[in-house]
C-alpha cells in the first residue's frame, strides 16, 4: 500500500538504539524506517499522512491521544487495519512469538496504550462512526 511521497535519508544509530527501534516496531507490526520517522514527527508535532497510517496502521500508537482519535474518526479504514493488522493477531494468539517477545519489552507509555487498544478495540470506541466501521470489510 502506497504511503505517499517519501524522501530517502540514511542514519546511523548506536547499535543497542537500533536493537530498541526494531523491537518497538516489530511490537506494533511497522517497519523499523517508519517507526524512527514518525516517532520523531510525532515529538515534533507533525502530522502523519492517512496514506502512511493506512499503510501502518500501528503508527497511530505513536501519536497523541487526541490525534490518533481524529485519525481514526476520519477514517474509519484506518480502525479497520489497525484491528485486523495490529491487534486481532495479539487479541487471538496468532501473533508471532517474537511479536509477543517485543510488545513485552516495550517502553511503558506504548504498552500501556497498545493495552487500552487491546482492551477496548477501535469498534468500541464513541468517536468512531459505527456505521462506516464494518470490521468484515
Amino acid at each position: 500500500m502506497p504511503k505517499g511521497p517519501r524522501e530517502p535519508l540514511t542514519v546511523g544509530f548506536p547499535p543497542e538504539h537500533l536493537a530498541h527501534h526494531r523491537m518497538c516496531a516489530k511490537a506494533l507490526g511497522i517497519p523499523a524506517t517508519d517507526y524512527v520517522a514518525f516517532r520523531a514527527a510525532v515529538f515534533d508535532g507533525l502530522r502523519i499522512p492517512d496514506e502512511a497510517l493506512l499503510a501502518d496502521p500501528g503508527v497511530v500508537l505513536l501519536m497523541e491521544p487526541d490525534d490518533c482519535a481524529a485519525a481514526l474518526a476520519c477514517d474509519p479504514r484506518i480502525a479497520r487495519r489497525l484491528d485486523s493488522i495490529v491487534l486481532r493477531p495479539l487479541r487471538d494468539g496468532t501473533a508471532d512469538p517474537e511479536r509477543l517477545e517485543a510488545v513485552k519489552q516495550l517502553p511503558e507509555y506504548l504498552r500501556v496504550r497498545l493495552q487500552s487498544f487491546l482492551a477496548h478495540p477501535p469498534s468500541s470506541q464513541p468517536w468512531i462512526d459505527q456505521e462506516q466501521l464494518d470490521l468484515t470489510a
